[in-house]
């Protein structure tokens, strides 16, 4: 297919247009982009530092209560023995 100048013209210019809107939507949605993913970083350290400190209290608890439990049986088992 054949273009006259002045088609040829308009055609050339009308792509350089779309090439610089795309390169330029292109840096500010990059640009937006590189701050959400800093504000995403921030956000996901902060929640599994909580989530964290929650599955180890948790723990700390489960722990906790069957050292208890396993301590005050055998405390309970000797007082029986002793005939206390």
């Amino acid at each position: 297919m054949e273009l006259t100048p002045p088609k040829e013209r308009m055609y050339a210019l009308a792509t350089a247009g779309a090439a610089l809107l795309l390169l330029i939507s292109g840096y500010f949605i990059g640009h937006e982009g590189g701050a959400n993913v800093d504000a995403a970083r921030a956000a996901g350290t902060s929640a599994g530092t909580a989530a964290g400190k929650k599955i180890g209290k948790k723990q700390g608890y489960a722990a906790g209560y069957k050292k208890g439990y396993r301590t005050s049986y055998k405390a309970a088992y000797e007082k029986a023995k002793r005939g206390e």
